[in-house]
């Protein structure tokens, strides 16, 4: 059971503005309580889509240089043939914003993804894409 409590106060107590208030904070009530039925129910029905895995390479070289070639997604582009555009911001050390356009499909079809990034020099970066490939409601993952 969710129960949504208002208080609030027109100037004056304006009968007018009473109104007002009380539709928009009826009209808003509604719908933040279908947000709240829509994402309960998607979170509930998401536990038997969601899965994780994890992938392991060798690489004849040094954690370092892994983490640098990881770290800096602005040289995707040339590094990577899937990469089209890297947009990578980092104002505070450590944590960057990174916005890619990627293609992979067989017509050439680009697709943008953003993700929000945690680097621990050479050992781990932590992500999260906001802006997802079609299919997905959720990716997060770790570089280690």
């Amino acid at each position: 059971r969710v129960r949504l409590l208002h208080d609030y106060r027109a100037i004056d107590d304006d009968p007018a503005s009473l109104a007002w208030i009380d539709e928009a904070v009826d009209r808003n009530s509604r719908t933040e309580l279908a947000a709240l039925k829509t994402n309960v129910e998607l979170a509930h029905a998401a536990e038997d889509l969601t899965f994780s895995f994890e992938d392991t390479v060798q690489i004849d070289g040094s954690a370092k240089d892994v983490f640098d070639f990881v770290n800096r997604a602005d040289l995707w582009p040339e590094r990577l043939p899937h990469v089209a555009v890297v947009r990578l911001t980092e104002d505070t050390p450590g944590l960057q914003e990174l916005e890619m356009d990627t293609t992979h499909s067989k017509d050439g079809a680009t697709h943008t993804t953003k993700s929000y990034r945690v680097t621990f020099p050479h050992e781990k970066i932590a992500y999260k894409q906001t802006v997802l490939p079609a299919l997905m409601t959720l990716h997060t993952g770790y570089w280690t």
